[in-house]
């Protein structure tokens, strides 16, 4: 009678006890679960941020920044460059506007600027026009006009042995392509030039008249206000009254001749 009752007691402690191992168990696997679950967590988030890490990634994304910021700086340079070339050209142009010598002339120069639209700037039309609408007649800024002067290539016609100031007439003519240099005004044996010119220049003379020679006259001093030296028959040609021409070949002997400035 006791050996069955302790038997019944012995086995009902038994499955307690499994029933607490199974319990303390599943707490133990729960936990190793959660951990787990925040490792991967981490492990993602660290996989994340690593991809922006990556040198390549960086410098990819350097090249990129520094890209839009060039665009930027080009962008703003070349509006301020227009801006800075368009004031330039206005003020350029009203500066030719003025060049009459003239008030009231300049004054209509610059009324034709604002009509026709070629001040664009805001400031600079609102300070023209305000100019224009008080200023009184004969009165305002003015330049000098420019010297009307041209290059016509012109020299008096040279003998054989003479120097360029003593020929008989002026119906030579001369074909320089040299700009700003310096020629012979018909029948003045004087020189003028369109601007100051420094340096040794040389003019080609083509003689038109019959039995008359021509030669280059090279200028060896050329400043202004000053008298020019010119050594003439260098290359001396002559041209015979049916049109012909028989080289004569250089001359040795080069004459040189003082030709006052014309002033």
């Amino acid at each position: 009678m006791c050996d069955s009752i302790t038997d019944r007691a012995s086995s009902s402690e038994a499955p307690s006890d499994d029933l607490a191992k199974w319990q303390a168990e599943k707490a133990f696997r729960e936990r190793e679960v959660a951990v787990k679950e925040k490792e991967l967590t981490i492990k993602e988030a660290e996989n994340a941020a690593s991809k922006w890490r990556n040198p390549l990634v960086v410098a990819i994304f350097a090249a990129a920044v520094a890209a839009a910021g060039n665009a930027v700086v080009a962008l703003t340079n070349g509006i301020f460059q227009r801006q800075l070339e368009t004031q330039t050209s206005e003020h350029s142009r009203i500066l030719e506007m003025i060049k009459t010598g003239d008030p009231d002339k300049a004054a209509t120069n610059l009324k034709f600027l604002l009509d026709a639209g070629l001040v664009a700037d805001p400031d600079n039309y609102r300070k023209l026009k305000a100019f224009l609408d008080t200023r009184k007649a004969g009165s305002g800024p003015t330049l000098p006009a420019p010297e009307s002067q041209r290059i016509v290539g012109q020299v008096v016609t040279s003998h054989a042995g003479d120097s360029p100031e003593d020929g008989p007439d002026a119906t030579s003519c001369v074909s320089a392509d040299v700009a700003n240099g310096w020629h012979i005004v018909p029948g003045s044996g004087h020189i003028v030039t369109d601007s100051i010119v420094n340096g040794t220049l040389s003019v080609t003379v083509q003689d038109e008249t019959p039995d008359h020679y021509c030669g280059t006259f090279h200028i060896t001093r050329a400043d202004r206000g000053h008298s020019a030296g010119a050594s003439a028959h260098a290359d001396a040609v002559e041209r015979s009254s049916t049109g012909s021409n028989r080289s004569l070949g250089s001359s040795s002997q080069q004459e040189t001749s003082t030709l006052p400035y014309l002033k």
